[in-house]
């Protein structure tokens, strides 16, 4: 029998295991080995699958005990089928969707990619970062696959605070997601859209399949416009949805603060790009006023051309005329005689 054959990246190093995202987007815990570094891609089989302790019955009755826990806690929040411990979900709408939940410490607890496109943003582990970070990661990722662009740069971010007593949270939360943003400069001028749900609307967009930042989107524009669907929405992307100023939005443009050696590096820039445009103009303009000259040269020397040509038409006229003169003349005698 033929053995199976894993390909994947390194994403996660732990003291006895590596973790790998898989080519089919499995993440799988692997024995670890020396060489094994964090990007590097690997080729395993199932005997190189790192095998977790077995749990013993002393602590068997805990983890029942635990268990029962987590199904009364999810109970208790309304059934939003949002995992135990999480105190918000924040979804990240750009064309991908990513839905992420995070604890009262920030800090990502499970992700869930709403979209083919989303999936191929969450390249990495994010279970475990802040939440700042992960979106980091994620508009990063959007970034090098060209989701996002000088054309198409804007974000819609949306949090739903599960826990009532969290929901002044949520203002540091976009703060703490603005200012990880600007530490990268490539991702200046970014436009990110906030809007804020509630445990009602996650209900909803969760039964519909669409982000709750998305639902909430569709909630605003029924206001102006309804005879708009929510498919409509889902399919639009969010670039179309800014431009289009559908719903109450307000647009907030990401910029980097930049240090005196950035801006002398910006300005020696756009010296350098002033100074190539003058370059450019002079060119441009020696280049016409060489072509004006040989046209000037070709006009002159066409009118000289015209000239002899009517010099030499004169002539031959003249000439003409002067023979019919002679052979008049040479009739008339002959006649007389």
């Amino acid at each position: 029998m033929q053995k199976v054959v894993y390909r994947g990246c390194v994403i996660k190093i732990e003291d006895d295991f590596v973790v790998v995202l898989t080519d089919k987007t499995q993440y799988i815990k692997v024995k670890k080995k020396d060489g094994l570094d964090v990007g590097k891609r690997i080729i395993f089989v199932k005997e190189d699958i790192y095998k977790e302790k077995k749990v013993t019955y002393k602590s068997f009755g805990m983890i029942a005990a635990i268990f029962m826990a987590m199904i009364f806690s999810v109970t208790l929040i309304g059934n939003l089928n949002i995992s135990y411990g999480a105190a918000a979900v924040v979804s990240v709408d750009i064309n991908p969707s990513i839905e992420l939940e995070i604890n009262k410490r920030n800090e990502v607890i499970k992700v869930t990619p709403l979209n083919e496109d989303g999936k191929e943003l969450i390249c990495e582990e994010l279970k475990g970062k802040l939440i700042e970070e992960a979106i980091f990661v994620i508009i990063t990722n959007a970034k090098q696959k060209n989701f996002i662009t000088k054309e198409k740069n804007s974000i819609l971010i949306s949090t739903t605070v599960i826990k009532d007593d969290l929901k002044e949270k949520t203002k540091a939360l976009e703060n703490a997601i603005e200012e990880k943003i600007k530490q990268e400069k490539k991702l200046d001028g970014i436009n990110i859209i906030y809007v804020e749900g509630n445990k009602k609307d996650l209900k909803e967009a969760k039964k519909q399949q669409i982000s709750i930042g998305k639902y909430e989107v569709y909630k605003q524009s029924k206001e102006k416009n309804p005879k708009i669907t929510l498919q409509q929405i889902k399919d639009m992307k969010v670039q179309e949805i800014a431009e289009k100023r559908i719903g109450k939005l307000k647009v907030k443009e990401v910029k980097i603060h930049k240090d005196k050696k950035d801006k002398k590096l910006d300005e020696k820039i756009e010296n350098h790009k002033n100074d190539m445009k003058e370059i450019k103009e002079e060119k441009r303009l020696k280049l016409k006023k060489k072509k004006d000259s040989k046209k000037d040269k070709a006009v002159k020397e066409k009118k000289k051309n015209s000239s002899k040509d009517g010099r030499k038409k004169k002539e031959e006229l003249s000439k003409k005329k002067k023979n019919k003169e002679k052979y008049t003349k040479s009739n008339e005698y002959h006649k007389n005689n």
